[in-house]
């Protein structure tokens, strides 16, 4: 089972699942390493729940927590320490005071806000639309990239696409142009991309990115791939894996990676 480096747990504002369930789950699944990455995204907006979920981490009480599991499950998985920080133009200054000093093991550059506003309700596509809504997160992703690089991937690039209404009628090549200058930049910057399970869980019966993103990450020359099933809940760790290392070897792909002290290193897919 190829490793998942796309994982959440009770640290996240948007997950109750228990940290050792999550090492339990991976060890019974044969995984010989996982990447927890709780969100953090600052000055998140306002949701429209009764308790609005924090997006925070405190890193003394995340690193005690998941460096007493290292230590517990040493021998049986190898468990890197990680972060999903969400990413936003007036939060770049603030991700990067708030992750430069932290002994994170890898993170994911995401993006979840566009012009500070959430973009996964249906008024964002009411408004633009899917193939517009998308393109103005495919910019988002692009100014993110250019302007934070405290990260090692780049998580879910079309990551909006999981909650419009539809999802048939999308074009991708008809925004390839910013999500290929989305891929120059991670290559040239020593960056790479995840390829994430969870869009086959939310409709898109692909991942994201698709196939066609992957694809030109690669035949640009991006080498650095990581997979994660962007799990909430521990039965969820892993899912569609088996699709993940398919779609990877058919586009070309040899090796994916995982990170340990911010270095990639690659496994055979």
């Amino acid at each position: 089972m190829y490793s998942d480096f796309h994982l959440h747990s009770c640290f996240s504002g948007d997950s109750e699942e228990d940290p050792e369930k999550i090492v339990l789950r991976a060890i019974e699944l044969g995984m010989a390493a996982i990447c927890i990455t709780d969100h953090q995204d600052l000055d998140f907006p306002k949701v429209p729940l009764p308790i609005q979920p924090v997006y925070e981490i405190d890193p003394p009480v995340y690193f005690a927590e998941w460096n007493a599991l290292k230590e517990k499950y040493a021998g049986k998985i190898d468990i890197s320490i990680g972060l999903e920080a969400g990413i936003e133009p007036h939060t770049f200054k603030e991700q990067l005071e708030r992750t430069k000093d932290v002994p994170f093991d890898f993170i994911i550059n995401s993006c979840h806000v566009v012009t500070r506003k959430l973009c996964y309700f249906p008024d964002f596509f009411e408004a633009y639309g899917t193939q517009e809504g998308m393109r103005m997160y495919l910019q988002c992703v692009l100014d993110n990239v250019r302007n934070f690089s405290n990260y090692d991937v780049v998580g879910h690039i079309d990551f909006l696409l999981r909650f419009a209404p539809e999802k048939e009628s999308y074009r991708p090549e008809e925004n390839m142009d910013v999500a290929e200058e989305i891929l120059k930049k991670c290559i040239s910057d020593g960056k790479g991309i995840e390829i994430n399970t969870a869009g086959f869980r939310k409709g898109l019966n692909g991942p994201n990115p698709c196939s066609l993103i992957l694809k030109r990450y690669h035949d640009l020359g991006g080498e650095i791939i990581t997979i994660g099933s962007d799990a909430h809940v521990c039965t969820d760790i892993g899912a569609y894996f088996d699709k993940a290392g398919d779609i990877l070897k058919e586009i070309g792909f040899k090796y994916y990676c995982t990170f340990k002290e911010r270095k990639a290193e690659f496994h055979p897919l």
